[in-house]
Protein backbone atom coordinates (compact mmCIF):
# COMPACT_ATOMS: atom_id res chain seq x y z
CA UNK A 1 0.00 0.00 0.00
CA UNK A 2 1.34 3.34 -0.69
CA UNK A 3 0.48 6.57 0.70
CA UNK A 4 1.06 9.95 -0.04
CA UNK A 5 4.17 12.08 1.18
CA UNK A 6 1.40 13.83 3.09
CA UNK A 7 -0.27 11.34 4.90
CA UNK A 8 4.06 9.66 5.30
CA UNK A 9 4.73 12.90 7.04
CA UNK A 10 1.64 12.98 8.83
CA UNK A 11 2.26 9.12 10.23
CA UNK A 12 5.43 10.05 11.12
CA UNK A 13 4.73 13.09 13.13
CA UNK A 14 1.84 11.52 14.95
CA UNK A 15 3.64 8.45 16.49
CA UNK A 16 6.16 10.72 17.41
CA UNK A 17 4.25 13.16 19.48
CA UNK A 18 2.66 9.90 20.54
CA UNK A 19 5.42 8.66 22.00
CA UNK A 20 6.21 12.10 23.60
CA UNK A 21 2.87 12.29 25.25
CA UNK A 22 3.03 8.76 26.58
CA UNK A 23 6.68 9.88 28.01
CA UNK A 24 5.37 12.71 29.44
CA UNK A 25 2.02 11.18 31.32
CA UNK A 26 4.31 8.35 32.76
CA UNK A 27 7.29 10.93 33.96
CA UNK A 28 4.16 12.92 35.34
CA UNK A 29 2.97 9.70 37.46
CA UNK A 30 6.57 8.82 38.29
CA UNK A 31 6.76 12.71 39.64
CA UNK A 32 3.43 11.77 41.73
CA UNK A 33 4.06 9.09 43.22
CA UNK A 34 7.74 10.23 44.22
CA UNK A 35 6.23 13.03 45.53
CA UNK A 36 3.35 11.15 47.61
CA UNK A 37 6.17 9.11 49.11
CA UNK A 38 8.45 12.12 50.04
CA UNK A 39 5.16 13.51 51.85
CA UNK A 40 4.99 10.85 53.86
CA UNK A 41 8.70 10.98 54.82
CA UNK A 42 7.75 14.40 55.47
CA UNK A 43 5.02 13.15 58.04
CA UNK A 44 7.06 10.72 59.26
CA UNK A 45 9.87 12.99 60.38
CA UNK A 46 7.46 15.65 61.87
CA UNK A 47 6.35 12.09 63.58
CA UNK A 48 9.69 11.32 64.76
CA UNK A 49 10.75 14.82 66.70
CA UNK A 50 13.16 13.97 69.59
CA UNK A 51 12.08 13.68 72.88
CA UNK A 52 13.51 13.30 75.66
CA UNK A 53 15.54 9.83 77.24
CA UNK A 54 16.25 9.26 80.89
CA UNK A 55 18.35 6.17 80.75
CA UNK A 56 20.98 4.64 78.57
CA UNK A 57 18.46 2.29 77.40
CA UNK A 58 15.54 3.96 76.43
CA UNK A 59 11.82 2.20 78.30
CA UNK A 60 9.08 1.76 76.98
CA UNK A 61 6.99 4.78 77.88
CA UNK A 62 9.59 7.16 76.00
CA UNK A 63 8.55 5.91 72.53
CA UNK A 64 4.60 6.73 73.55
CA UNK A 65 5.53 10.13 71.29
CA UNK A 66 5.72 8.44 68.44
CA UNK A 67 2.95 5.70 69.10
CA UNK A 68 0.18 8.74 69.73
CA UNK A 69 0.86 9.81 66.01
CA UNK A 70 1.01 6.73 63.90
CA UNK A 71 -3.11 7.12 63.54
CA UNK A 72 -1.91 10.41 61.73
CA UNK A 73 0.42 8.47 59.51
CA UNK A 74 -2.10 5.14 58.74
CA UNK A 75 -4.54 7.95 58.21
CA UNK A 76 -2.52 9.25 54.76
CA UNK A 77 -3.08 7.63 51.34
CA UNK A 78 -1.97 4.27 50.90
CA UNK A 79 -0.48 3.71 53.91
CA UNK A 80 -0.88 0.05 55.29
CA UNK A 81 0.99 -0.22 57.99
CA UNK A 82 3.08 1.75 60.56
CA UNK A 83 5.21 1.05 63.70
CA UNK A 84 7.27 2.58 66.01
CA UNK A 85 10.41 -0.36 66.33
CA UNK A 86 13.21 -0.53 69.23
CA UNK A 87 16.93 -0.76 68.28
CA UNK A 88 16.39 -4.53 68.38
CA UNK A 89 13.34 -4.56 65.83
CA UNK A 90 10.75 -5.22 69.02
CA UNK A 91 7.63 -3.46 68.14
CA UNK A 92 6.48 -0.97 70.68
CA UNK A 93 3.56 0.10 68.40
CA UNK A 94 1.90 -0.06 65.78
CA UNK A 95 -0.90 0.94 63.60
CA UNK A 96 -2.76 -0.29 60.48
CA UNK A 97 -2.33 -4.14 58.85
CA UNK A 98 -0.52 -6.77 60.98
CA UNK A 99 3.01 -7.46 60.14
CA UNK A 100 3.08 -9.14 57.20
CA UNK A 101 6.59 -10.84 58.66
CA UNK A 102 9.08 -8.18 57.75
CA UNK A 103 12.02 -7.58 59.72
CA UNK A 104 14.38 -4.25 60.89
CA UNK A 105 17.18 -6.08 59.32
CA UNK A 106 15.72 -6.94 55.83
CA UNK A 107 14.22 -3.14 55.98
CA UNK A 108 17.01 -0.99 57.18
CA UNK A 109 19.45 -3.12 54.71
CA UNK A 110 22.64 -1.60 54.17
CA UNK A 111 21.73 1.50 54.91
CA UNK A 112 23.60 3.64 57.84
CA UNK A 113 22.04 3.46 61.25
CA UNK A 114 21.19 7.09 61.41
CA UNK A 115 20.02 7.45 57.75
CA UNK A 116 16.68 6.71 56.33
CA UNK A 117 16.22 3.73 54.30
CA UNK A 118 13.81 2.88 51.92
CA UNK A 119 13.21 0.15 49.40
CA UNK A 120 10.40 -2.23 47.85
CA UNK A 121 9.34 -5.43 49.00
CA UNK A 122 6.62 -8.01 47.78
CA UNK A 123 5.01 -10.03 49.83
CA UNK A 124 1.66 -12.05 49.40
CA UNK A 125 1.44 -11.09 45.83
CA UNK A 126 1.22 -7.55 47.04
CA UNK A 127 4.16 -4.92 46.38
CA UNK A 128 5.02 -2.21 49.37
CA UNK A 129 7.67 0.58 49.43
CA UNK A 130 9.24 0.43 53.08
CA UNK A 131 10.13 3.90 54.14
CA UNK A 132 12.10 3.29 57.85
CA UNK A 133 13.34 6.87 59.36
CA UNK A 134 15.20 7.03 62.39
CA UNK A 135 13.89 7.94 65.73
CA UNK A 136 15.90 10.15 68.30
CA UNK A 137 15.85 10.75 71.75
CA UNK A 138 17.66 13.90 73.70
CA UNK A 139 19.74 13.67 77.18
CA UNK A 140 19.07 16.40 78.92
CA UNK A 141 21.31 17.74 82.04
CA UNK A 142 21.18 20.48 83.68
CA UNK A 143 18.40 21.87 81.94
CA UNK A 144 19.65 21.76 78.71
CA UNK A 145 20.11 18.72 75.98
CA UNK A 146 23.68 17.25 75.80
CA UNK A 147 23.13 14.99 72.79
CA UNK A 148 20.88 12.91 70.67
CA UNK A 149 20.59 9.24 70.73
CA UNK A 150 19.20 6.77 68.66
CA UNK A 151 16.79 4.65 70.29
CA UNK A 152 14.87 2.95 67.37
CA UNK A 153 12.79 3.62 64.09
CA UNK A 154 9.84 4.52 62.34
CA UNK A 155 8.46 2.00 59.25
CA UNK A 156 5.97 3.06 57.05
CA UNK A 157 4.57 0.06 54.74
CA UNK A 158 3.43 1.99 51.62
CA UNK A 159 0.69 -0.41 49.05
CA UNK A 160 1.74 0.19 46.35
CA UNK A 161 -1.18 -0.73 44.62
CA UNK A 162 -3.37 1.50 46.75
CA UNK A 163 -1.14 4.37 45.83
CA UNK A 164 -1.38 3.84 42.17
CA UNK A 165 -5.02 3.58 42.60
CA UNK A 166 -5.02 6.82 44.37
CA UNK A 167 -3.06 8.15 41.41
CA UNK A 168 -5.74 6.87 38.73
CA UNK A 169 -7.73 9.99 38.20
CA UNK A 170 -4.33 11.99 37.23
CA UNK A 171 -3.85 9.50 35.03
CA UNK A 172 -7.14 9.98 33.16
CA UNK A 173 -6.97 13.33 33.05
CA UNK A 174 -3.26 13.76 32.14
CA UNK A 175 -3.86 10.67 29.50
CA UNK A 176 -7.35 12.75 28.55
CA UNK A 177 -4.84 15.90 27.61
CA UNK A 178 -2.31 14.10 26.30
CA UNK A 179 -4.86 12.14 23.86
CA UNK A 180 -6.35 15.99 22.63
CA UNK A 181 -3.16 17.29 22.05
CA UNK A 182 -1.93 14.20 19.92
CA UNK A 183 -4.91 14.64 17.81
CA UNK A 184 -4.74 18.46 17.62
CA UNK A 185 -1.33 18.06 16.31
CA UNK A 186 -2.22 15.76 13.91
CA UNK A 187 -4.62 17.36 12.53
CA UNK A 188 -2.13 20.96 12.47
CA UNK A 189 0.58 18.36 10.52
CA UNK A 190 -1.91 17.18 8.17
CA UNK A 191 -2.67 20.99 7.18
CA UNK A 192 0.45 21.80 6.95
CA UNK A 193 1.54 18.47 4.89
CA UNK A 194 -1.11 18.91 2.41
CA UNK A 195 -0.67 22.49 2.15
CA UNK A 196 3.28 21.92 1.38
CA UNK A 197 3.09 19.08 -0.84
CA UNK A 198 -0.46 19.93 -2.93
CA UNK A 199 1.66 21.60 -5.51
CA UNK A 200 4.33 19.20 -5.48
CA UNK A 201 1.14 16.75 -6.31
CA UNK A 202 -0.03 18.97 -9.06
CA UNK A 203 3.38 19.15 -10.37
CA UNK A 204 3.32 15.34 -10.67
CA UNK A 205 -0.25 15.31 -12.51
CA UNK A 206 0.87 17.89 -15.44
CA UNK A 207 4.31 16.08 -15.71
CA UNK A 208 2.15 12.76 -16.88
CA UNK A 209 -0.15 15.43 -18.76
CA UNK A 210 3.00 16.30 -20.53
CA UNK A 211 4.32 12.80 -21.20
CA UNK A 212 0.87 12.26 -22.45
CA UNK A 213 1.45 14.63 -24.80
CA UNK A 214 -1.66 16.88 -23.57
CA UNK A 215 0.09 20.17 -22.65
CA UNK A 216 -3.03 22.57 -21.76
CA UNK A 217 -2.89 22.50 -18.05
CA UNK A 218 -0.56 25.09 -15.74
CA UNK A 219 -0.41 25.06 -12.45
CA UNK A 220 -1.07 27.90 -9.57
CA UNK A 221 1.20 28.84 -7.80
CA UNK A 222 0.33 28.87 -4.17
CA UNK A 223 3.62 27.19 -2.20
CA UNK A 224 6.53 28.38 -0.65
CA UNK A 225 9.27 30.77 -2.46
CA UNK A 226 11.11 27.46 -3.42
CA UNK A 227 7.83 25.56 -4.90
CA UNK A 228 6.21 28.83 -6.55
CA UNK A 229 9.19 28.87 -8.54
CA UNK A 230 9.48 25.48 -9.62
CA UNK A 231 6.00 25.72 -10.51
CA UNK A 232 7.12 28.81 -12.80
CA UNK A 233 9.51 27.42 -14.24
CA UNK A 234 7.33 24.18 -15.28
CA UNK A 235 4.54 26.49 -16.44
CA UNK A 236 7.32 28.15 -18.99
CA UNK A 237 8.83 24.66 -19.89
CA UNK A 238 5.29 23.62 -20.78
CA UNK A 239 4.84 26.91 -22.32
CA UNK A 240 7.93 26.19 -24.92
CA UNK A 241 6.97 22.69 -25.38
CA UNK A 242 3.47 23.60 -26.64
CA UNK A 243 4.90 25.96 -28.68
CA UNK A 244 7.33 24.11 -30.44
CA UNK A 245 4.30 21.34 -30.62
CA UNK A 246 2.51 24.29 -32.72
CA UNK A 247 5.13 24.93 -34.82
CA UNK A 248 6.17 21.44 -35.54
CA UNK A 249 2.60 21.05 -36.40
CA UNK A 250 2.33 24.23 -38.34
CA UNK A 251 5.25 23.44 -40.45
CA UNK A 252 4.12 19.55 -41.01
CA UNK A 253 0.53 20.97 -42.68
CA UNK A 254 2.89 23.51 -44.71
CA UNK A 255 4.90 20.50 -45.62
CA UNK A 256 1.80 18.83 -46.54
CA UNK A 257 0.68 21.31 -48.55
CA UNK A 258 3.53 21.69 -50.34
CA UNK A 259 3.82 17.65 -51.24
CA UNK A 260 -0.15 18.19 -52.44
CA UNK A 261 0.94 21.06 -54.49
CA UNK A 262 3.94 18.94 -56.49
CA UNK A 263 2.06 15.97 -56.53
CA UNK A 264 -0.66 18.27 -58.48
CA UNK A 265 1.45 19.77 -60.56
CA UNK A 266 3.11 16.39 -61.53
CA UNK A 267 -0.18 14.89 -62.37
CA UNK A 268 -1.06 18.04 -64.52
CA UNK A 269 2.24 17.77 -66.05
CA UNK A 270 1.89 14.42 -67.07
CA UNK A 271 -1.82 14.91 -68.13
CA UNK A 272 -0.35 17.32 -70.25
CA UNK A 273 2.18 15.10 -71.84
CA UNK A 274 -0.44 11.92 -72.51
CA UNK A 275 -2.70 14.34 -74.00
CA UNK A 276 0.00 16.59 -76.14
CA UNK A 277 1.05 12.94 -77.47
CA UNK A 278 -2.46 11.48 -78.30
CA UNK A 279 -2.69 14.77 -80.50
CA UNK A 280 0.55 14.19 -82.07
CA UNK A 281 -0.66 11.02 -83.27
CA UNK A 282 -4.31 11.91 -84.32
CA UNK A 283 -2.70 14.56 -86.43
CA UNK A 284 -0.14 12.45 -88.21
Amino acid sequence: MKFSAATRVTLASTLFATICATGTVLFLLRSAELSAIQTLVVAGRAVAHPVPVTGIAPQAEEFTPFVAGLPLLRAQTAVSRVVVLGLDGTPMGEAGEPSSGETLAGLRGASAPLAPAGGFRRSAERTFYDITLPLFGERWASGSATSDVLIGYLHIAVDCAELHRSLRPLAIRAGAVAALLVLAWTLLIRVVARRATAPLASLARIVEDVAGGRLGRKLRAGGNEEVNRVVSMVNILVAQVNEQKLHVETGNQLLALQVEHVSAVKTAAAIAALTGAHWTAIAA
